[in-house]
């Protein structure tokens, strides 16, 4: 208990984002073994026309909230990476200031 009362607000709010983080991947990583499960048996049907890829199954039948989110980050990623030319690229690369070496103090 004293560890917590010794925490900055920063140093909490980083030790509950991990644990959150943590808690959030074993939940999500269970419930995708459970859709890769009925998609197998849904592909185990008998039914007319062919059977969807997995991609398409999990966006049309068995879709979670986090596979919207990186749907719109990807997106976003694409849309960015479109709206820049290879050479606005080059000037913003120029535009950079390099950093220089750090030299060290004399030792006393």
């Amino acid at each position: 208990m004293e560890l917590f009362w010794d925490m900055t607000p920063k140093e909490f709010h980083f030790v509950f984002k991990a644990w959150e983080d943590n808690r959030n991947y074993y939940s999500q990583n269970s419930w995708e073994q459970t859709r890769m499960l009925l998609y197998y048996q849904y592909c185990g049907w008998p039914k007319k026309g062919k059977n969807p890829s997995f991609q398409r199954f999990k966006l049309s039948h068995v879709p979670f909230p986090w596979d919207e989110i990186n749907k719109q980050t990807v997106d976003d990623i694409e849309e960015y990476e479109q709206s820049i030319s290879p050479d606005q690229w080059l000037e913003r690369i120029s535009r950079m200031q390099t950093v220089g070496v750090v030299k060290e103090p004399d030792k006393l």
